[in-house]
């Protein structure tokens, strides 16, 4: 075979042209490698988030579990407790005296798929004598909806207020304000939806609406309610003032169009209807929030916090006493607040105050003077005073003081004190709780 001789100007140019182009060919790979680099690395973030677990792991959502416990000693009969112009309802009323299990939860999580992340958290209490089961949240979250959209179903706590997202063993105190004791039953969970919106800028700017069925106070029972029943609008705005300063302030509001709302205190799970008086017609409750953080590189911390709640309701209430029947027109505007402040000196020990006060103005009337429409007589004066519902013309107040040990993040034993103001007479009650936590749920701060 004849071989193909290529003049030497022709090799040349080929070597020249060559090396003129390896500078642009090195270029290319630079950019292509970057931006392999790049897309990996964005792959990597989105995968943390959304890809569930894969093989064994699969099948083995998270699981931890929270004892709490305390010793509790009041002046005064806890189950006498009451708050006059505002009747108990959903878990308000006080825990037993004595050493006690407060409760227990188990919870388990885990990423579902790529587009949902599912969480189940299970309570125990006693309750009478008897270990009550409750399904304290049982939802779902969306985790791949664009523009900082999100999705949220089933059972949860409904975002009014601050606190009432919370579970109990991350409150600051041992029990909840008086004004969530008043308004919310202690804390308000429901079956329903949320959709919230997160802004993309560099202040935290969230806006959120919630369709609850309202099987469960502030709203009435589950056989009386349609989903929808409880609507709830909210918005919240934080940002840093500086390096270690930080706020929030947020806004929300639970609209409930609400049918048989017993008002008897204790527990109520499965939105059991007592026979102590009722409520038929609106409530609106409004909240809003104040919140500042200060924390030192050295694990110090001092924060304060305030919520006022305004509620204010239209309807009617049923009263009945030895099988007769009364119903009272009633309009009620109630108020609530609470300020606290926590003061962490190491990463161990923690102090905090709480004040609060409640007051309602109320109107009550008999629907059609002092007998009913069944024709039973009561006295204007005795179903008012019986009905809970009277306002009394001044302020309930509560003031607490507590200290708090943390071995580590998982444990802690908390004192506490409280001058309790609400009823005839005060109360003085000191509560010594523990709490401890173990599983895969993830770690609280000191």
């Amino acid at each position: 075979m004849q071989r193909i001789q290529l003049p030497y100007f022709a090799l040349w140019a080929c070597v020249l042209l060559f090396m003129f182009s390896l500078p642009a060919l090195a270029e290319e790979t630079t950019e292509q490698r970057l931006a392999k680099l790049e897309q990996q690395i964005t792959n990597l973030k989105r995968e943390q988030t959304t890809r569930p677990a894969s093989g064994a792991n699969a099948f083995n959502p998270a699981l931890s579990v929270v004892l709490q416990g305390a010793v509790k000693s009041y002046q005064l009969d806890p189950t006498e407790f009451t708050l006059s112009g505002m009747p108990l309802g959903g878990e308000a009323a006080l825990g037993a005296a004595g050493l006690s299990m407060t409760e227990t939860e188990v919870t388990a999580s885990a990423n579902i798929d790529d587009w949902f992340f599912g969480q189940a958290t299970i309570g125990f209490h006693v309750e009478d004598n008897q270990t009550v089961v409750d399904v304290e949240e049982a939802f779902f979250d969306s985790l791949a909806l664009p523009a900082g959209l999100g999705v949220r179903g089933g059972r949860f706590y409904s975002a009014i207020g601050h606190m009432n997202q919370q579970h109990t063993h991350a409150w600051d105190f041992t029990d909840a304000p008086l004004a969530y004791l008043a308004f919310l039953g202690k804390q308000y969970k429901d079956d329903g939806l949320r959709l919230t919106w997160t802004a993309p800028t560099d202040l935290y700017l969230e806006i959120g609406g919630e369709a609850l069925r309202g099987g469960s106070y502030p709203a009435g029972g589950l056989d009386s309610q349609d989903a929808g029943s409880v609507r709830n609008a909210f918005a919240k705005v934080g940002g840093d003032f500086t390096a270690t300063n930080s706020w929030l302030l947020g806004l929300s509001q639970l609209q409930t169009n609400t049918l048989n709302r017993s008002a008897g205190g204790g527990h109520s799970h499965g939105g059991e209807v007592s026979t102590a008086p009722t409520f038929d017609g609106a409530s609106k409750l409004t909240s809003i929030l104040a919140i500042w953080k200060w924390q030192s590189s050295t694990g110090q911390m001092l924060t304060v916090q305030a919520e006022n709640f305004n509620r204010a309701e239209d309807g009617v209430v049923n009263f009945t006493e030895d099988s007769e029947q009364a119903q009272l027109d009633y309009q009620g505007s109630q108020q609530g607040y609470y300020l606290q402040t926590i003061m962490q000196f190491s990463r161990q020990w923690r102090m905090g105050f709480r004040g609060e006060s409640l007051s309602a103005s109320n109107n009550l009337s008999l629907s059609d003077g002092d007998v009913d429409s069944n024709g039973s007589s009561f006295s204007a004066e005795e179903v008012i005073s019986e009905s809970g519902f009277e306002s009394i013309g001044k302020s309930l107040t509560k003031n607490s003081m507590m200290v708090d040990y943390s071995r580590s993040e998982f444990s802690r034993f908390r004192l506490q004190y409280a001058l309790d103001q609400t009823q005839e007479t005060q109360d003085q009650q000191i509560q010594l709780q523990y709490i401890m936590t173990f599983g895969a749920h993830g770690a609280h701060s000191y």
